[in-house]
C-alpha cells in the first residue's frame, strides 16, 4: 500500500497566529507554504522562525524557577515562502504547479478581517481552484466576501482562534518571560552586519489551553469531510489540539445556534477598550457598565429575534441562542460583573492564572488588530439597523418590540464608542 501524501498548505500571514499554525502543521510533517507580503519574504527566508509555548505555569508566583530562568524558543523553517504582493499578476497558471510540490490542499487565511479584503484573494482563489479555504476570521460577512472573491461555498471550512500569542517582549508586561536570545548555530540563525544589533525573527509566545475547532463546508462529500478531519488529525499529531464539529449550518461563527457569539463580543470589546483595557478601571466604570449591560440585553433580544425569522417563526425556548442571552443578562449586570473584574484584576496582578499579563495582552492584541474591530462594529450596528427596522415596518407587537430593542442595542453600543475618541467613525 503507498504510503500517504503529506498536506500540503498555505497558511496565509505570518504573524503571531500564523507562525503557530505552520509550526505545528509542520512538526507533523506537513509541506507548510508562509504567503506574506513582499517586505517580510528574506526575513522569514534567511532566518528561522521562533515560537514558545506557555501552559498554566504563572511566572509571578513561580518566578525563581520560571521566570528568572531563560526559555529557549523552537527554531522552524517553512517549506517556502510565497508573496502575496505577487499574485494579481500571475493567475493565469495554478499556483501549485509553481513548485510548490503538488496540488494544495488546505489554505489557511490567519490575517484580520480587514486585511482578508483586497484583490490579492481573488486571484489566489483563481490560482488554486481545488484548495480548500480554511476561515479564521469572525466577522459575520468575512464568508459571503470568500465567496464573492471566487471561492466556491463548497470549499470553504469555519474554524476559531483558540489561543493567545504574541510577540515578545509583551510592552508592558508585569512578568516578561525571558527569552534565550543566542543562536542554535553559527549560521543563519544570526546575522551581525558591522556594528548593527544581531538580525533575527521575533520569538512568538503562545498559550493555547482550549481546542480549536473546525467545521467542515456544508453538504458536501465525504470525502471532503475526511480531507478536513485529515488537517484536524495533523494538528494534533503537531501537538495542537484542533477538533473537527459539526454545526447544523455549517457555519461554525456564523451558524443557526452561534451567530450571539460575534455579536455579543463587540459590546464586550467596546467596553473594555474605552476602560483602558483594565478590569480594574471598568469595574468601577458604572456608565460603561450599563451600557454594557444594556447592549448585551438588547443584543440578545435582536438575536433571539433573528433566529426566530431562520427558524421561519418557530419557538425555540431552549436554544443556544436563547440560554446563552439569558445567563449572559444575568452575568453582565452591574452588580456581578463588577465584582468579577476585580477578582479578575487580582488574580491577573499577582500572576494567580494566567501564564502572562492578561491586560497588557489584550492592549496589545487589540491594538494591533483594532482595524479589524472597527470593522466588525461597523458591520454589526449596521445590521442591527436594517434588521430592525425591516422588522418595524413588517408589523406586529412582536415584531415591533424586537425592532425596538434592536435599536436600543445599537444606541447603547454607539455610545460606548462615543466614551472613547480612538473609536471616532465607528459609528
Amino acid at each position: 500500500m503507498p504510503e500517504a501524501r503529506p498536506l500540503n498548505v498555505i497558511v496565509v500571514g505570518a504573524g503571531a497566529v500564523g507562525q503557530v499554525y505552520a509550526y505545528h502543521l509542520l512538526n507533523a510533517g506537513c509541506h507548510v507554504h508562509l504567503m506574506v507580503k513582499e517586505k517580510y519574504v528574506e526575513g522569514i527566508s534567511e532566518y528561522p522562525l521562533r515560537v514558545l509555548r506557555v501552559g498554566w505555569f504563572p511566572p509571578a508566583l513561580f518566578s525563581s524557577f520560571f521566570r528568572r530562568r531563560l526559555h529557549r524558543p523552537e527554531h522552524f523553517a517553512p517549506t517556502t515562502v510565497l508573496s502575496v504582493d505577487g499574485l494579481p499578476d500571475d493567475v493565469t497558471k495554478p499556483l501549485e504547479e509553481q513548485g510548490l510540490g503538488g496540488p494544495v490542499d488546505f489554505v489557511i487565511l490567519t490575517m484580520a478581517s480587514d486585511a482578508l479584503r483586497g484583490p490579492w484573494l481573488k486571484s489566489l482563489a483563481t490560482s488554486l481552484p481545488r484548495s480548500i479555504f480554511l476561515l479564521l476570521q469572525p466577522g459575520p460577512n468575512d464568508l459571503e466576501y470568500l465567496v464573492s472573491s471566487g471561492v466556491e461555498r463548497s470549499r470553504i471550512a469555519k474554524g476559531v482562534i483558540a489561543l493567545a500569542s504574541y510577540q515578545a517582549p509583551l510592552p508592558g508586561d508585569r512578568y516578561p518571560i525571558w527569552i534565550d536570545e543566542s543562536p542554535i548555530s553559527a549560521s543563519k540563525d544570526v546575522a551581525t552586519v558591522g556594528t548593527t544589533a544581531p538580525r533575527r525573527n521575533p520569538a512568538i509566545i503562545y498559550f493555547s489551553p482550549f481546542p480549536h475547532p473546525v467545521s467542515p463546508p456544508p453538504n458536501v462529500p465525504k470525502e471532503t469531510v475526511d480531507k478536513v478531519e485529515e488537517l484536524c488529525a495533523s494538528f494534533r499529531r503537531g501537538g495542537l489540539e484542533v477538533v473537527r464539529v459539526k454545526s447544523r449550518s455549517n457555519d461554525l461563527v456564523t451558524g443557526t445556534d452561534l451567530e450571539w457569539l460575534d455579536s455579543l463580543l463587540g459590546p464586550i470589546l467596546v467596553a473594555l477598550e474605552t476602560s483602558h483595557w483594565s478590569f480594574l478601571y471598568l469595574a468601577f466604570n458604572i456608565r460603561s457598565l450599563f451600557l454594557l449591560w444594556r447592549a448585551i440585553r438588547e443584543v440578545g433580544a435582536a438575536e433571539r429575534a433573528a433566529e426566530k425569522d431562520r427558524r421561519k417563526g418557530r419557538a425555540a425556548l431552549l436554544s443556544l441562542t436563547t440560554i446563552s442571552s439569558v445567563v449572559l443578562f444575568i452575568a453582565m449586570s452591574p452588580l456581578v460583573l463588577s465584582p468579577v473584574l476585580l477578582v479578575l484584576y487580582l488574580i491577573n496582578a499577582i500572576g494567580l492564572m494566567f501564564p502572562v499579563d492578561f491586560e497588557r495582552l489584550l492592549a496589545y492584541h487589540f491594538a494591533k488588530v483594532g482595524g479589524q474591530t472597527k470593522f466588525l462594529v461597523n458591520e454589526m450596528i449596521e445590521r442591527y439597523r436594517k434588521e430592525a427596522s425591516k422588522r418595524a415596518k413588517a408589523g406586529g407587537a412582536g415584531d415591533a418590540v424586537a425592532a425596538r430593542r434592536g435599536f436600543k442595542a445599537v444606541a447603547a453600543l454607539s455610545e460606548l464608542v462615543k466614551m472613547n475618541p480612538r473609536w471616532a467613525g465607528a459609528n
